[in-house]
């Protein structure tokens, strides 16, 4: 439940006659963090999982999310994942295949949202991938604020004025 304050800061009140005044719409931001997560050298990689189109990107993309999301389904609020590329990272150590991806969140509690991915990182598995916690990386991608969709109905005796930035 959000507070009094978070209402404020998180509502579009839109001016109205017959209703009390206005109608007022809380939108719950959507924050985005980046990962960049070390799959070491689990995936073969090849030319294929530049195209986020083949099956080869689909296969390790789907496996990949549905791995984590289970994870994050044990944490308050929706979390989303999204694997936005595979790339190959040459290293001291030898070759290494990288997975950036982006978790969507409206719970915005960025350091357990951090913890849950490095946790299952740490454990040296996703999906069926041996990941490590070498080259890990975490940061906030920035809010998106993202307004409902709402179609017009018709209540008699109420008139609404849309605000002119709409």
């Amino acid at each position: 439940m959000l507070t009094e304050a978070e209402m404020d800061k998180f509502s579009l009140s839109i001016p109205c006659t017959g209703f009390g005044g206005a109608l007022r719409i809380i939108v719950t931001p959507r924050v985005y963090y980046r990962a960049l997560v070390n799959f070491t050298n689990s995936v073969v990689y090849g030319p294929e999982l530049e195209d986020i189109f083949s099956p080869e990107f689909k296969e390790i993309s789907e496996a990949v999310m549905d791995t984590l999301e289970s994870e994050y389904n044990k944490i308050p609020g929706a979390q989303t994942v999204n694997v936005v590329l595979i790339k190959k990272m040459i290293r001291e150590a030898g070759v290494d295949i990288f997975v950036e991806l982006d978790v969507g969140s409206d719970y915005n509690n960025e350091e357990q949202i951090r913890r849950v991915l490095y946790n299952v990182v740490k454990e040296g598995t996703i999906a069926s991938y041996v990941t490590s916690v070498q080259g890990f990386q975490f940061r906030q991608l920035g809010k998106v604020i993202t307004l409902p969709s709402v179609d017009p109905i018709a209540v008699p005796g109420l008139y609404c004025t849309m605000p002119p930035a709409w």
